[in-house]
Parts: C-alpha cells; structure tokens; sequence
C-alpha cells in the first residue's frame, strides 16, 4: 500500500507554528518514507514524521529532513499492528515570501512479505562470511 500526502505548507512559519497532516495507516510494516522538496524550497521547509507523538523519521529526535528539488527517501521496518493508526506530518517553511508544496508518499507491506526478503539477505550474508573466513584460513 502506498499512502500519499501532499501538503501545502505556508510561508513564514517556524516551528512553533507547524502544521500537522494526519496520514491513516492499517496493519502491516511501513518499510520506506518518501519526501519530495521540489525546486524553490531551498532547504527552508522542515518535515518530521510522527507516531503517535514520537518521532521516528528522521530517527534523532529534533532532527529534520530539508531539501531543495530532491527526493528524501527512508528506510524503515515499522510494524502496526493494532490499525487504524495515524502518522503525522509536521511541517513548517521559514522561507519569507512563498509557500511550497510537498509530497510525502508511506509505503507498507504486510509482514509476510517483508520478512523472507531480510531473512535471504540475512542468511546469504552468514554464509560469505563464513566462506570469506574460510579462504583466509586456507592461505
């Protein structure tokens, strides 16, 4: 599933005026967080993604994604169980004279579809160590 918001986000705001965009999610593991700035923001809109009023995007509290017509993408393996849950988009555009517009996509999966992906990925980074190990042993 993949849930979409695209926010205007006004001028002359700090963080102390934020907006904050409700995004509602069901059961299943948010694996990636997308955020486009598009040209024009020059680093002067800040996003923070929330769950249930702790932040988790990015993962060090008080910190902030910002950009300037690039894509900010995060990996993450956030599971919800317990649906409806909501994820929510704090936002706020220092920038003096325009507003801007960002979009924001979460995208999840249910954890079965996750879980062998790791666990390939997982086991087959065991076994070339093991064979790395071996070849230095040998020589």
């Amino acid at each position: 599933m993949i849930y979409e918001a695209s926010i205007l986000v006004e001028h002359g705001k700090t963080e102390a005026d934020a907006t904050f965009t409700d995004v509602k999610v069901t059961n299943g593991v948010i694996h990636e967080i997308s955020v486009y700035f598009p040209l024009g923001c020059c680093g002067l809109v800040y996003v923070q993604i929330l769950e249930g009023g702790h932040q988790f995007v990015p993962s060090t509290s008080g910190q902030f994604l910002r950009g300037d017509g690039m894509l900010i993408d995060s990996k993450e393996f956030y599971e919800i169980t317990d649906a409806p849950r909501y994820i929510t988009i704090k936002v706020w555009n220092t920038d003096d004279t325009y507003d801007h517009t960002i979009e924001v996509l979460i995208k999840q999966l249910p954890k079965s579809v996750l879980l062998p992906a790791g666990a390939y990925e997982g086991v087959m980074s065991a076994l070339k160590s093991l064979v790395w190990k071996g070849v230095l042993l040998d020589t």
